[in-house]
């Protein structure tokens, strides 16, 4: 018996049913190639018994076909088996094995649908998921570009319009303001939005008492303001005492890039202003006793790597070594020292990089040499001192960059020749001084295009004036002027002409010449009429012209109409 068709007692029944189904699937197959023969239909037959049955008849067989050849009866030889009818009997055996094939591939095929459309399911459903979750993504996206643009324009830690107490200030816009002390607000605190009209108190709040009509006086501790800017508050006694949120530190590191404190002792400096690592304006504002300033504590600024500008408004008597730290990248310092004398200024020479130096109210009386070694210094403003001689100024022919200079409000009484060497200069403020001759030297300044030199004690204006081709601007305001030099107009390109308050008594019709001129102040002189060519100054407009209306009256009608015209 071939090995397939054995039958083994303990064999699970379920094999034996799909052994069946194979040779139903043989047998059928059989059918449609071999010829119909009494043995194929005999083996048919066998098949649709049961195993025991078929054990027996295939050993019968076996005996059957072992006989010899010669054992065949005589009248079969020699003879071809003749094909017997088909018989009818067959019929339903033979549909049976159709209709059990045609199930199973009915079957099959449903299988195979239900699978694909289980699979189309779990496709569309983890296609939905992804297109949910990355709109997701790109909406949290959008929402922190958001956050981040406005919080970077309206401030990091606002607290505006505070009330009118000492100690209260006002937030600028991208600026962070701490503040000292505690805080009670105006209106009730538990709308975020209050902390805006909170009032600075000096001196520490009494103990809070809960009341549901009295919700004002409530120490805001920990109050954070305005999430969704992540803008945190944290005023609690000496807020710089506090650590700030991790979540608004972590987020002023990477965003702060102005940076403004006032403050009334160097300890209440926060700490975390330290490591603000990409902060690029600095604004220190605060009084340092002489004690402090003399060994000043403030901590090294290293960390601040992007810092460009750095402003001091106190009472320092030496440049601190933390602002030294800085030199290397800084391009603009400030000190507003408040009138208390400034001293040891050697460390500015390590200011390679600096742009813009002013130093205001440091009674200087001499220009300080340290400036001199600034050969990338382009403005320089030396307000408010006490300079009455500015000679040192020949050394800053070194400084080829320097294009302003700002020595106003001092006490200089003369203009030294050696200013001829400032050949980049562009703006001069020389106001508010005591200078009685102006030098024909500084004309040779050819590219100045800002010239003031209001309040002073000025009585003649040299004619050389007239080189300076590229002059917008010229005030000499407040001065003992009597006459102007016909060459003053072919400084051609005039829009802001000051000669008020002098004693001018003739304005020559050649200013008629000055084509660009849009402001002209003419009053507190002498004059008693007004020259008819003002009206071909065409960009000039009553608005722009000041003098005395009765002055103005003297004008022709259609100029005085041409002027108020808009």
């Amino acid at each position: 018996m071939p090995e397939h068709c054995r039958y083994s007692g303990n064999s699970d029944t379920s094999i034996n049913k799909k052994r069946t189904d194979i040779r139903v699937l043989d047998l059928f197959a059989s059918t449609r190639r071999e010829p119909w023969s009494h043995t194929h239909q005999e083996n048919k037959k066998l098949l649709l018994h049961p195993p025991e049955e078929r054990m027996t008849r295939e050993q019968g067989k076996s005996t059957s076909n072992n006989r010899k050849p010669n054992m065949i009866p005589p009248e079969t030889r020699n003879h071809t088996p003749v094909r017997p009818e088909h018989n009818d009997a067959d019929e339903p055996e033979e549909n049976d094995l159709k209709s059990i094939f045609v199930k199973m591939i009915e079957d099959l095929k449903e299988d195979m649908r239900k699978s694909l459309k289980e699979m189309e399911e779990k496709t569309n459903q983890k296609i939905q998921g992804i297109n949910k979750s990355l709109k997701e993504t790109v909406q949290d996206l959008k929402t922190d570009t958001e956050t981040i643009k406005k919080a970077q324009s309206e401030g990091m830690l606002e607290i505006e319009k505070l009330g009118k107490r000492s100690g209260t200030t006002d937030v600028m816009q991208d600026k962070i303001i701490c503040l000292p002390k505690r805080v009670q607000p105006t209106q009730n605190h538990s709308s975020v939005s209050n902390v805006s009209q909170a009032v600075i108190s000096t001196t520490p709040l009494p103990p809070p008492k809960p009341s549901p009509t009295n919700p004002t006086t409530v120490e805001m501790k920990g109050l954070k303001t305005d999430l969704d800017l992540q803008q945190y508050s944290f005023i609690n006694q000496i807020c710089y005492e506090r650590a700030l949120h991790c979540a608004a530190l972590s987020f002023l590191k990477e965003n702060l890039k102005v940076l403004s404190v006032k403050f009334d002792d160097i300890r209440e400096l926060p700490p975390w202003m330290y490591n603000l690592r990409n902060l690029e304006e600095l604004y220190l504002v605060g009084s340092l006793s002489h004690d402090i300033s003399k060994n000043v504590t403030l901590e090294s600024l290293r960390d601040l790597k992007s810092l460009k500008i750095l402003s001091i408004k106190s009472n320092i008597s030496k440049i601190p070594q933390a602002v030294v730290d800085v030199s290397s990248h800084l391009q603009k310092m400030c000190i507003h020292n408040d009138g208390t004398k400034l001293v040891m200024l050697n460390n500015l020479k390590k200011m390679t990089n600096l742009t813009e130096l002013e130093l205001v109210r440091c009674d200087l009386e001499r220009i300080p040499h340290a400036v001199f070694s600034l050969l990338s210094l382009q403005e320089l403003d030396l307000k408010e001192n006490n300079l009455k001689s500015i000679e040192e100024i020949m050394s800053f022919q070194h400084l080829r960059k320097l294009t302003v200079l700002k020595l106003w409000y001092n006490s200089i009484t003369y203009i030294p020749e050696h200013i001829k060497k400032l050949t980049s200069l562009e703006r001069l403020f020389f106001s508010h001084n005591k200078v009685e001759v102006l030098p024909s030297h500084l004309f040779l300044c050819n590219k100045i295009r800002y010239l003031d030199l209001s309040y002073n004690d000025i009585r003649f204006i040299p004619p050389e004036i007239g080189v300076l081709q590229s002059l917008h601007y010229f005030s000499i305001t407040c001065n003992k002027v009597e006459s102007l030099p016909d060459e003053l107009y072919f400084c051609k390109k005039l829009k802001t002409l000051k000669i008020g308050k002098n004693s001018l008594s003739v304005l020559s019709p050649k200013i008629g010449n000055l084509l660009f001129l849009s402001y002209l102040d003419i009053k507190g002189n002498h004059f008693e009429v007004l020259p008819p060519e003002l009206g071909d100054c065409r960009a000039l407009k009553r608005a722009g012209l000041v003098v005395e209306d009765a002055l103005f009256e003297t004008l022709p009608s259609d100029v005085r109409e041409q002027m108020k015209a808009e």
